[in-house]
């Protein structure tokens, strides 16, 4: 499970106990799914991203401001509005 999340890091706890139960992985509940990850300290997007980073070696050194770099987004997200002004 963890690996799978590591390799799909977008992947919330719904959609990896999804494709876990399409693999053949019995796991009990999507919460089961996200207590896991939290037991690795993985139980959100940004911290799958932030350790990835660290491990190809591209996180900021200072890890007490808890910046790192995300990955960019490939393509524009569905419902996005481009706005010269709040209230447009």
């Amino acid at each position: 499970m963890v690996a799978l999340a590591l390799a799909n890091p977008a992947w919330g706890p719904d959609r990896l106990f999804y494709e876990l139960g399409r693999r053949g992985v019995a796991v009990g509940s999507m919460s089961q799914v996200w207590r896991i990850l939290r037991s690795h300290e993985l139980n959100t997007r940004a911290k799958r991203f932030r350790l990835i980073a660290a491990c190809r070696g591209l996180a900021a050194a200072d890890e007490a401001s808890g910046t790192f770099v995300r990955p960019a987004r490939s393509q524009r997200r569905l419902g996005h509005l481009e706005a010269d002004r709040p209230g447009d």
